[in-house]
């Protein structure tokens, strides 16, 4: 529905306007909150290594920048509830880039702890319990691993505008346009 209602589509785009901003600081902290010179200088390069094009050698990774991602993450978040990436890491072992997961290819099953993501490719699952994966829940349930959208109780009103309209011209077709 976000991608044909327009009042759906509008509320999902000014939510990751206004939540993604043109311009942020970067900066790193110790654990008592004082910020540390050293590895705020190792952050800022580490974002602005996310923000060039990667090895050309590597074909299409399906990346973009920082604020890409962020855009992309910040949407999965207000249309499911949920966002997820995964820090890539290159040869060394050094953050590489940044690559979102899709919020509707996350499955939950149980293991001896609650429960473990995956996401399935065809017949090959891969497992998302690792530290380079983070998926974050908007208003998680405690029943259910499963996020829901933030947007799912606007989609009756949704639907009935939608039906609404539908009649408005039907009835419009009938009793005007044949005069």
């Amino acid at each position: 529905l976000v991608a044909s209602s327009p009042e759906l589509s509008n509320a999902v785009y000014t939510a990751v306007r206004l939540g993604v901003p043109e311009k942020y600081v970067a900066v790193a902290r110790d654990m008592d909150g004082t910020v540390n010179e050293d590895f705020t200088r190792l952050l800022q390069s580490l974002i602005a290594r996310f923000d060039v094009i990667g090895d050309p050698l590597e074909g299409y990774v399906g990346h973009g920048s920082l604020k890409s991602c962020s855009e992309s993450m910040a949407r999965d978040l207000v249309m499911f509830g949920q966002m997820a990436c995964e820090l890539v890491l290159d040869k060394s072992r050094l953050p590489y880039r940044l690559q979102p997961i899709s919020a509707t290819v996350i499955q939950f099953e149980p293991d001896g702890n609650g429960v473990r993501p995956f996401q399935k490719v065809g017949d090959t699952k891969f497992d998302l319990d690792v530290p380079t994966v983070a998926i974050i829940q908007l208003d998680s349930n405690l029943l259910s691993p499963y996020a829901t959208s933030p947007m799912e109780t606007a989609l009756k009103a949704v639907v009935f505008s939608e039906m609404f309209m539908a009649d408005l011209t039907r009835v419009m077709r009938r009793a005007i346009h044949p005069r």
